[in-house]
């Protein structure tokens, strides 16, 4: 008798894997090949001795890999029935309570499963076809995905507007700091109640003019910085590979190159495998940390899915936590100190914060893991924004009453929160050695930050788009 073909435990123990890889195709990490055979085939071992064992107790191939298929669906779809459970209803008090339930009617699956009479060839047809369906549809999202973003990225050729280098003699430091995610004081109070207007005021009465209606065009923050960096607006359209690549080697950071400055890169932990800025120097110390980025992307995840958080320990515990927190806090210890290096110097600053996770509070306390991506309780975002803001203004004071020469220094946030209304509105600052205000205005794009500093300080003779105009 020809025996049936049974893939579907297989196939639905790697589904889990490559729908969240689809559906998160543009913000995951570039997975190297070993990761995902290591994955794929941690799954399917899995799976298989799953199989291996119910078919010692159940004695049939068949029932054996239709238990195997319902342990699997109920493994990896419980984060999501705890969190309809807990949303919309009051009966899960935690999660004893309903792995107690789920562990029953695994049980009375299998039961039910053993004791069917009737020939189970097409239940197992019709889960080999929706997996196989299932596999192909996803694996056609990220294929589809690769393609587009591989043509985008090879169409880009770089540099589309030419400049002659100037002859200066005038060559101040100059500092570029993105905070990532930092509501405008509009923003912040509106949805927050919190009143940020003496930062405002702070950085005016220190010399800044600050760019009160400045908005960026994009909620994605590989497109902002792109387009910063590049002094062009990077469409909507555009893959995020694509958008990491022109970040990667951008104009404003070759211009600098071409005219002697030195540049220096402080990274974060986002960028790792995506992009690694051309800089003179690199520094990233979520990088350099004892912490695979790998590794914290895992336990991330595990922390915000209901399913798998009590397992956190056992993924990296305070490892996980300390990655984060320090790597914020070395990042803004040696940014404060960076105006000691001697020679002219290009400082581009992408902090973290106070993007999640919420690592510090307002006076820099710990916050729990639990509470790292607690988007609902408003302490959390509102603790670590107005933490950067404090260490912000320290930085400023010090690259001002420490720097021999005064340095330029630009404050801007890529986007504001994007849960909220406003998201677009952004915080925009320049402090300008010559006091040269009246050529800024209120409404300037982030795009046109450094058309602007090209032009009027090394006299570059690049055309400012609309929004630079005062």
């Amino acid at each position: 008798m020809k025996k049936k073909l049974i893939i579907h435990p297989a196939l639905f123990a790697v589904f889990p894997f490559l729908f969240f890889y689809a559906h998160n195709v543009q913000d995951l990490q570039q997975l190297r090949a070993v990761w995902v055979a290591l994955v794929v085939g941690a799954s399917v071992g899995l799976a298989f001795l799953a199989w291996r064992l119910f078919r010692c107790f159940l004695k049939d191939r068949t029932k054996a890999a239709l238990a195997t298929t319902l342990l699997i669906f109920l493994l990896f779809f419980y984060g999501h029935l705890y969190g309809i459970l807990e949303n919309w209803a009051s009966i899960v008090a935690g999660h004893g309570y309903l792995i107690a339930a789920m562990l029953a009617a695994f049980g009375l699956g299998v039961y039910l499963i053993r004791r069917a009479r009737r020939d189970l060839g097409t239940i197992t047809r019709a889960l080999n076809v929706v997996a196989v369906v299932l596999i192909a549809m996803n694996a056609g999202t990220v294929i589809s995905h690769e393609v587009s973003a591989h043509r985008a990225a090879s169409a880009w050729t770089g540099i589309t507007e030419e400049v002659a280098l100037p002859d200066v003699d005038f060559m101040p430091d100059i500092y570029f700091i993105i905070l990532d995610e930092y509501a405008h004081p509009d923003t912040i109070k509106e949805h927050y109640g919190y009143d940020n207007e003496q930062f405002i005021e702070g950085l005016e009465e220190r010399g800044f003019f600050v760019a009160r209606n400045s908005t960026t065009h994009t909620d994605k923050t590989a497109r902002a910085v792109a387009s910063i960096l590049n002094m062009e607006y990077a469409p909507e359209t555009e893959p995020l590979r694509a958008a990491w690549r022109r970040i990667n080697q951008n104009r404003v950071i070759d211009y600098f190159q071409a005219m002697g400055y030195t540049c220096i890169y402080f990274g974060h932990y986002h960028e790792l495998g995506r992009y690694e800025i051309n800089a003179d120097m690199y520094v990233n110390y979520y990088e350099d940390a004892d912490y695979q980025p790998l590794m914290a992307e895992m336990a991330s995840y595990l922390l915000r899915n209901p399913a798998f958080s009590p397992f956190h320990d056992s993924v990296g515990g305070e490892r996980y936590e300390d990655y984060y927190r320090e790597g914020l806090l070395n990042t803004l210890d040696h940014l404060g100190e960076v105006h000691e290096m001697e020679g002219p110097k290009f400082v581009f600053a992408h902090i973290m914060a106070p993007h999640v996770p919420f690592v510090v509070g307002p006076d820099g306390e710990h916050v729990e893991a639990e509470d790292f991506y607690n988007y609902d309780d408003e302490e959390f975002y509102l603790g670590q924004y107005i933490y950067i803001t404090q260490e912000v203004t320290g930085i400023i004071d010090d690259l001002l009453n420490e720097s021999d020469t005064e340095p330029i220094i630009i404050i801007q946030s890529d986007h504001g929160p994007r849960w909220v209304e406003g998201w677009e509105k952004i915080l925009n600052a320049f402090y300008l050695p010559d006091d040269d205000h009246e050529l800024l205005c209120d409404s300037i794009s982030p795009v046109d930050t450094f058309r602007f500093i090209f032009n009027h300080y090394f006299d570059a003779g690049f055309e400012p788009s609309e929004d630079a105009r005062p």
